[in-house]
C-alpha cells in the first residue's frame, strides 16, 4: 500500500452528500501523479486527517539565521532592508547548499547549437529540519568568517 502525506486545508464539507473538499499545499509532480492514479483507479482510499504539528524549527532558530544575514550586510556596509536580506538568503541557499536544477532549451544560437538555460531551485527553509538549518548557519559562518563577526551577538569585531 502506498502512503503519501499532504498539507492543506479543508475548504468545504457537505454533510448531506458526505463530500469533503480540500485545498492542498506544496504539491509536487510525484504527489499529483499519486493522487491522480488513486482517484482514477477507483480503489477505496483511507484518509487520515490530523492537525499540523508545529514545525521542527524554532522561531528563535529562524530569527538567529536572519540576524546572521543582517550582520553580514552590516559588515559589508550595506543597509539591511528586507529585500536585501531576502536576496542574501537566496544567494546563501543557491551557493552554500545543494539545489535541484531544471535545464531547458531557449532556442538556438547562430551556429544552430541549442541555448540551454538552467534554473536553480533552492530548498525552502520551511522544509528544513533543525539539523539542516543548523548546518546552513554553520556554512554561513564559514563563508563569511573573513568579516570578523561575533556570531553570538551579531556585532562586528574591530581589530
Amino acid at each position: 500500500m502506498s502512503k503519501n502525506r499532504y498539507l492543506g486545508q479543508g475548504v468545504r464539507y457537505d454533510v448531506y452528500k458526505n463530500e469533503v473538499t480540500f485545498k492542498l499545499s506544496f504539491l509536487n509532480v510525484d504527489k499529483m501523479q499519486f493522487l491522480e492514479d488513486m482517484i482514477t483507479s477507483g480503489k477505496d482510499l483511507v484518509i487520515e486527517i490530523t492537525e499540523q504539528k508545529r514545525r521542527s524549527k524554532s522561531n528563535a532558530q529562524l530569527r538567529r539565521y536572519h540576524g546572521m544575514l543582517k550582520s553580514v550586510l552590516v559588515a559589508e556596509k550595506i543597509r539591511p532592508t528586507p529585500k536585501r536580506v531576502k536576496g542574501l538568503d537566496t544567494y546563501v541557499k543557491e551557493n552554500l547548499i545543494e539545489c535541484d536544477t531544471i535545464d531547458f532549451e531557449e532556442g538556438f544560437d547562430e551556429n544552430g547549437e541549442p541555448i540551454i538555460r538552467r534554473i536553480i531551485l533552492p530548498p525552502s527553509k520551511a522544509n528544513m529540519s533543525i539539523e539542516e538549518l543548523n548546518d546552513l548557519m554553520n556554512r554561513v559562518e564559514e563563508k563569511f568568517s573573513h568579516l570578523n563577526i561575533d556570531w553570538q551577538t551579531g556585532e562586528i569585531i574591530n581589530e
